[in-house]
């Protein structure tokens, strides 16, 4: 009981008034509704105090979020206002803005002095899981966005762009670096801008062919900028460069002991021919460590291809360490629409170890989803240091991709493709961009979850020439797909789980003491796609493990509750 009201189009409840309320139950969360900025703009009435979701965020904003801030956004279809309440309201304050794309899952809220109350809503961030980085593959049109922080890097003496012939400085002794490898698609001219974006950073831009060692950088070195003087950017104009070769880029600074260090965050581009591609990899900076040199190979057992209902694809890959040294890696899978603009990680990433001097095999599927449209879509597995925090910044050893069709594209898919745009439009860069915008709405979403878990089987490892000719049968699972999100989790979670024909479920969680705390799901289920809920309302904060079987496939696993 108590009373409610509206405050700037927004209908609340008045707390100081609340006087007795009760708990109905603890029901599912519902589905979010993705919608765009256009749609919100247009029918926002439809959407205030609901749950909803937009892809393909942007803002100019950089830094952290702070509170009692609004901030512009931006998406394909049109603008907007994201909002951060006060430090009370929101666990956002104080989190790294993504400098690429975002996508919000949220409540929508209104704040207008209009009347009647038409106008002012906006996407209200408070948990910290509402905003998610988008993570590409790494392979973007130019103008290619680049950006950094050079703060936690390591140091080296960098070159006196003065010094002929070339020589390291002493007054760059002890400078941290960050570096960038890239290769292009396109031959031609390209220019290379970075902007410091810490008041005194006086930076210096490198570029390097081929390889880059901070033990010697003067070696492969092809052209440098100063920024002169603290004019906040360095700029490398029209350096010609080649396909299917590896360049890099080292972002660094004048001095160590400056009185403001010359280090910190920056952001750039990298410009080029018109249709051009940039893609930013984890080329070998020289010297390199003994495990930096495995092999890698992925196989198909029945091809790439699924139906349009979805289904999995079974694969094995092939690791070679032909070194005196076991190397412990994770590997770990990527996926991205034909338009290259959306890419997404496939977690977890997995930790193996390869023993020296062997072959190592595993098998696993791979789930494509059923919900995305039909056509071919990139995937890449990789291998290498996986960065949890920052998946684009992750070492990577080796990777293979391959392409993974679902269904019967349509010409219409194929339109929306970048390689069918470039093609057909990149003769006139009015009609290429136009092209390019044009398909942008239109193009699939991919999301991790969508994807699922990969399963793996069992690895087989054999010394180097004296592997078998096929991977043995027992080498491979029957997946079930599961995931969980998110995780670590503050309230709740869900699980989704495929079930490949009617079979008994029952999905248990236990505490570390090994305490049944709750069931999520139990019962006979039927085939598809399921999801089930676990509250961790009444808990406390910890490491729960749960315990999922369908039919006789067990599965387990963990999931944090944070508060």
């Amino acid at each position: 009981t108590g009373t409610t009201s509206e405050f700037r189009g927004l209908f609340q409840i008045n707390n100081d008034d609340l006087t007795s309320y009760f708990i109905v139950g603890d029901g599912d969360v519902p589905e979010a509704q993705t919608i765009t900025l256009a749609e919100l703009m247009a029918n926002g009435e439809d959407y205030e105090a609901e749950l909803v979701e937009i892809e393909g965020l942007m803002t100019d904003a950089m830094g952290d979020f702070e509170s009692s801030t609004n901030y512009d956004v931006t998406d394909a279809s049109g603008a907007g206002t994201l909002r951060v309440p006060n430090a009370d309201d929101s666990m956002i304050d104080g989190t790294a803005i993504p400098s690429d794309g975002f996508t919000f899952t949220g409540v929508v809220g209104q704040f207008t002095f209009s009347d009647p109350a038409t106008d002012g809503y906006q996407l209200l961030a408070i948990a910290a899981e509402d905003i998610l980085a988008d993570f590409g593959l790494g392979t973007f049109p130019v103008p290619a966005r680049i950006s950094g922080d050079t703060s936690d890097d390591p140091t080296y003496a960098r070159v006196d762009i003065f010094a002929d012939p070339c020589a390291t400085s002493s007054t760059g002794n002890g400078v941290k670096y960050e570096v960038i490898p890239f290769m292009v698609d396109t031959a031609g001219d390209y220019t290379i801008t970075t902007n410091y974006l810490v008041a005194g950073f006086d930076g210096f831009l490198f570029l390097y062919e081929g390889a880059f060692n901070p033990d010697d950088p003067c070696a492969n070195l092809i052209a440098a900028s100063d920024d002169f003087n603290d004019t906040s950017d360095s700029q490398i104009a029209d350096e010609s460069l080649m396909t299917e070769t590896q360049y890099f880029i080292v972002v660094t600074g004048f001095s160590a002991t400056s009185t403001t260090p010359d280090e910190g965050e920056y952001d750039g581009l990298v410009e080029g021919p018109m249709g051009a591609s940039v893609t930013f990899n984890e080329g070998m900076t020289g010297g390199g460590e003994t495990c930096e040199d495995l092999a890698m190979d992925l196989f198909a057992y029945d091809g790439y291809a699924v139906d349009s209902e979805g289904g999995f694809v079974r694969m094995f890959m092939e690791i070679t360490n032909d070194s005196d040294e076991d190397c412990d890696v994770q590997v770990w899978g990527m996926s991205m629409d034909a338009l290259l603009t959306n890419g997404v990680f496939i977690r977890p990433r997995r930790s193996i170890t390869v023993p020296a001097n062997s072959i190592l095999r595993q098998g696993y599927n791979q789930r494509v989803p059923g919900e995305i449209a039909d056509g071919d879509y990139e995937y890449t597995v990789s291998m290498g240091v996986y960065d949890d925090d920052a998946p684009m910044d992750s070492d990577i050893y080796a990777s293979q991709m391959r392409t993974i069709s679902k269904g019967a594209p349509t010409l219409g898919f194929n339109e929306l493709s970048y390689e069918y745009i470039k093609a057909t439009y990149g003769h006139d860069e009015a009609e290429f961009k136009a092209a390019f915008l044009a398909a942008l709405p239109h193009t699939t979403v991919l999301k991790p979850k969508d994807w699922g878990t990969v399963e793996h089987g069992t690895p087989q490892i054999s010394p180097i020439g004296v592997i078998s000719e096929e991977l043995p049968m027992e080498t491979f699972v029957v997946t079930v797909g599961t995931t969980v999100g998110p995780n670590p989790f503050r309230d709740a979670t869900t699980f989704q789980f495929d079930v490949p024909e009617e079979a008994a479920v029952s999905l248990q969680v236990f505490d570390v003491l090994g305490r049944l705390v709750a069931t999520p799901a139990e019962g006979t289920f039927p085939g598809g796609r399921h999801s089930a809920v676990f509250s961790g309302r009444d808990l406390q904060a910890g490491t729960y493990v749960y315990r999922l079987q369908i039919g006789s496939t067990v599965e387990t696993g963990r999931v944090t509750l944070a508060r």
